[in-house]
């Protein structure tokens, strides 16, 4: 009897790989997972938040001046028109405000502010041998002392750190007068007071980011406060009464920190 002894042991050996595979639980196959990618916060633009901001510039008044005198019986003596004169002086100022980019590259925004100024004017007159026979000087120093203004902007963003604007609103101006008037060289009358007017106040200008926090902003404005009384005074029997119309410039330079 011949025996085979080869193909016994290819049997064992695959008997001892089968068995291998069924203590192992079979073939494993390790399936790697997508990587997860968190959502980016969402970041809070520059220009949206609120603003402080203090500011120094320089400004000047344009005065447009009307006086009348007339003699003891009421009749016109002297009517002046003196258009366009001038005042120049600094101003100081301090602001808050409120923006939001509001659609795309344009933002908005509400904002208010006071300023201290000295834009000062002195003028006056002088009639000779108008009323009777004497001589009547009259004249007076105008100084625009603060303002306080509510203003509303809207800006466009040519780049993520400059916005051009332009702004609106309603200003109040406090100014300072003081008078005199003398006949033929002899004081008859002066005095001072203080008044307020109102008027309405646009501008344009450029803000441009420095840092995190710090923008640099350059500006102009020109608010228009209407005609006022500046003076009704008696004067050698006549009267003598002034008017002004005031039209303010303002360019100034203003560090703003943003929260």
């Amino acid at each position: 009897m011949q025996t085979y002894k080869l193909p016994m042991a290819l049997i064992a050996a695959q008997l001892a790989l089968g068995a291998t595979a069924a203590l192992a639980g079979g073939p494993t196959v390790v399936e790697s997972e997508p990587a997860v990618t968190a959502p980016a916060a969402s970041e809070k633009s520059f220009w949206d938040g609120a603003w402080a901001g203090v500011s120094l510039g320089r400004g000047n008044t344009n005065f447009d001046i009307g006086a009348l005198v007339t003699d003891p019986i009421g009749d016109e003596v002297l009517n002046l028109n003196l258009p366009d004169l001038g005042a120049e002086g600094s101003s100081a100022g301090f602001s808050l405000g409120y923006d939001r980019q509001v659609k795309g590259n344009w933002v908005a925004g509400v904002q208010i502010d006071g300023a201290v100024t000295s834009i000062t004017n002195d003028a006056g007159f002088q009639t000779v041998d108008l009323i009777g026979s004497d001589d009547v000087d009259f004249g007076y120093s105008l100084t625009q002392s603060q303002t306080v203004s509510g203003l509303a902007r809207v800006g466009f963003l040519p780049s993520e750190s400059t916005m051009i604007y332009g702004l609106a609103g309603a200003t109040r101006g406090e100014f300072t007068a003081d008078y005199a008037a003398s006949v033929n060289g002899t004081e008859v009358t002066s005095g001072g007071y203080d008044f307020a007017m109102m008027g309405t106040t646009l501008g344009a200008g450029i803000e441009t980011r420095l840092s995190d926090k710090l923008s640099l902003k350059l500006e102009y404005r020109m608010t228009d406060f209407g005609a006022y009384s500046l003076v009704d005074v008696p004067v050698s029997g006549g009267n003598i009464s002034a008017d002004m119309a005031t039209k303010v410039q303002v360019v100034t330079a203003a560090l703003v920190m943003h929260f």
